[in-house]
């Protein structure tokens, strides 16, 4: 009865309905095997027959998902034919594995590491072999298959603990305190444990827990800070943040995303847009006092949690951390042209959130490595020249139109346990520096000891190529800068 109503439907409605074919099949005759796929608009479905040349139409079978088929030589998988796979084994295990003797397939991809033998189907997502857990196909690095449990488990948002390892779907997440975090139960992609809060499974740089709150959607803030998803508000006043009548708003305009806009009309927000002298000045200075406020309490936030933060990029790394003895073990000889590191600064309102360092190797000789690194602002740069074994020999700063030289540790002095001078040079003179460095838990901690009024300590991590993931720099007990690895590519 139902298609009967549904065909007359179409009959009055747009003189008929547009059929819809059988697509994602097979089309097998005497001699020959096809790959049906959809082709065409909502309004004009076609199917495209895509012929498989190498298929044996004598042998060829269609497994019951229809999206694979082997014949006496090779698997195909929507029509495309996957060489590594053995049709005599092959077998479907759910609606997204499959396997032969010695290799599994996550919907016709095959996962390298992953143990035919030992394989089992978890859950909808996870799996396991003998060696460690898999979520969507992909390897929990560092998981451990005996040990893990579903910290939350919902359509779109997974957590999974493994011993001390946590995970969202794939990715790892550096958990400041593990036992104590908790998925929020009406906005999954948030968390929060008793030190950090979460974004999708990303802390939220320097948030103050005693104060923070969700607004509403990607909004959330604290006392002194407002968060767009993982982003910092930059400008945003956390006093008087809202949402209020279907708008997200602060005492000065409202907010689009992160875009700033005019409440009245919902026009882009500008300090150019007022027109009174005396407006504009209170309105900017405002705004930059807000600015300055937010960077010091979140500076003084972060200093707080700087041993935290670093000890939690350390474990991210899993093991991947240059210790004192893998040092005299560094070479850049190997790294391609293409190679680029970016670090995102976790401090400031006055960057912008992508302002960022962007490593690439700008030339290699017999003796160093010349490593040009690029601000957004395209006012700066700087080209920093490496020995091979990475010791940093000389930093070359093209700030605005000026160049200024400025000659870093060099020799063993990067990576001396211990205290160390090196000389310093600019335009007019030279000047006798010593730091003392000392290891510890994976973060590399050099101390300036050349002005006693003037406490200034660099925090630096590696990993085992000795490029940078981590620094930061604390002068007089008070974070300055701090930068993070957002990205290496391609290593």
């Amino acid at each position: 009865m139902n298609k009967i109503f549904a065909t007359l439907a179409c009959l009055i409605l747009l003189n008929g309905c547009a059929s819809k074919p059988k697509y994602n099949n097979y089309k097998v005759t005497e001699d020959s095997v096809s790959w049906i796929k959809l082709g065409g608009s909502y309004s004009n479905y076609r199917e495209i027959n895509v012929p498989l040349a190498s298929a044996d139409a004598k042998t060829f079978k269609v497994l019951p998902d229809k999206a694979f088929g082997l014949d006496a030589k090779f698997v195909y998988y929507k029509g495309e034919k996957l060489v590594k796979a053995q049709p005599a084994s092959f077998k479907l295990i759910d609606k997204s594995y499959s396997q032969d003797s010695e290799m599994i397939f996550y919907k016709g991809v095959p996962i390298p590491l992953a143990e035919a033998k030992s394989f089992i189907i978890i859950s909808d997502n996870l799996a396991k072999d003998a060696h460690r857990l898999y979520f969507n196909g992909l390897p929990l690095s560092g998981s451990n298959p005996e040990q893990y449990k579903f910290i939350h488990k919902s359509k779109f948002h997974t957590y999974i603990r493994s011993g001390k390892r946590l995970y969202y779907g794939n990715e790892l997440v550096s958990a400041c305190d593990i036992d104590t975090f908790q998925v929020n139960q009406t906005l999954n992609n948030r968390a929060q444990d008793n030190n950090c809060a979460y974004y999708y499974g990303k802390t939220l740089p320097g948030a103050d827990l005693d104060t923070f709150t969700l607004v509403k959607g990607n909004f959330a803030k604290d006392k002194h800070t407002v968060f767009f998803g993982r982003d910092i508000l930059q400008g945003a006043d956390a006093a008087s943040f809202v949402y209020e009548n279907k708008k997200y708003q602060d005492q000065y305009s409202c907010f689009s995303g992160a875009l700033r806009k005019n409440c009245a009309d919902g026009s882009d927000f500008s300090l150019s847009s007022i027109k009174s002298e005396k407006a504009l000045n209170k309105a900017a200075w405002k705004i930059a006092k807000s600015w300055i406020k937010q960077d010091k309490n979140r500076a003084e936030t972060r200093y707080k949690q700087l041993n935290v933060t670093q000890q939690s990029i350390v474990q991210s790394l899993q093991g991947n951390v240059l210790t004192p003895k893998m040092s005299t073990k560094i070479n850049f000889s190997w790294l391609p042209k293409s190679f680029h590191i970016q670090l995102i600064p976790t401090l400031s309102a006055f960057k912008s959130k992508r302002l960022y360092y962007n490593y690439s190797n700008s030339g290699l000789n017999e003796n160093a490595i010349q490593l040009a690194i690029f601000t957004e602002q395209k006012n700066h740069l700087e080209l920093r020249s490496y020995a091979l074994n990475g010791q940093l020999q000389r930093v070359l700063e093209l700030p605005q139109s000026s160049y200024k030289n400025k000659d870093y540790p060099k020799g063993n002095c990067r990576f001396t346990i211990g205290e160390c001078t090196f000389i310093q040079r600019n335009q007019n003179n030279s000047t006798s520096l010593t730091v003392t460095t000392r290891y510890k838990n994976g973060v590399w901690i050099v101390e300036d000891l050349t002005n006693s009024q003037y406490k200034k300590t660099n925090y630096f991590i590696y990993d085992k190529k000795g490029l940078p993931v981590y620094f930061a720099q604390v002068v007089n007990n008070s974070l300055r800068k701090e930068y993070t690895r957002n990205y290496i590519d391609p290593i």
